[in-house]
């Protein structure tokens, strides 16, 4: 899987194959991305050059991403559909491909980074205030999926944990606009678990079930 702003590199196709001859699956990889514009802000890539796998416990936001992805079969019917609740254009903003990685994990399916099999991402945000408001929908839709799993996966309160823990720490993130990132992902982490937790209450209040994976 891909984004619509993404182009493939030449050699993209045997690279991937080349990736899942070494992981026979189930398994889920990830891709390098880099930026396609040069005159886009430096957001939304994956730069590492060299093999990764993710911890079972570390919350793998950000560790691999949907422009990028790859995942042999048998992981679509271990771990079941994405969550249509989340992404871009749903009530949760962001976090379709966190949610589906955390699920997996969660099922023991090794989630690997291979930057062999590489996409130049034409992303066009250009602007401080455009990557603000992308930021603010990442940590939206990662607040609704704490609320998701909060209850039944302990790994969500070791993840809120870390973002507690966080705040101790000046880091400013990629847009001088943020002045204390942890605080401002915080604050918006909020808002969507919120989000998530007054849906849940209309919908058990209505008897509706949630429309997809859950």
């Amino acid at each position: 899987m891909t984004d619509d702003d993404c182009v493939l590199h030449a050699d993209y196709f045997r690279r991937l194959a080349d990736a899942f001859a070494r992981h026979p699956g189930p398994v889920i990889i990830g891709g390098r991305i880099l930026l396609g514009d040069p005159s886009d802000l430096p957001v939304t890539v994956k730069l590492e050059d060299h093999p990764m796998i993710a911890g079972r416990d570390v919350f793998p936001g950000g560790f691999v991403m949907g422009a990028n992805l790859a995942f042999t079969a048998d992981v679509r019917q271990k771990v079941g559909a994405f969550d249509e609740r989340f992404g871009a254009g749903a009530p949760f903003r962001a976090a379709e491909d966190t949610d589906f990685l955390f699920r997996a994990l969660g099922r023991d399916i090794p989630v690997l980074y291979d930057p062999g099999f590489v996409v130049d991402h034409h992303h066009g945000r250009k602007a401080a205030h455009e990557v603000v408001a992308l930021l603010a929908g990442y940590g939206y839709g990662d607040g609704a999926l704490y609320a998701k799993h909060l209850w039944r996966d302990a790994r969500i309160a070791r993840t809120i944990r870390d973002d507690l823990r966080n705040l101790a720490t000046r880091f400013a993130g990629p847009v001088p606009q943020i002045r204390h990132f942890h605080a401002f992902r915080l604050r918006h982490i909020l808002a969507g678990f919120a989000r998530y937790g007054r849906e849940a209450i209309r919908n058990r209040r209505s008897g509706a079930t949630p429309s997809s994976a859950a």
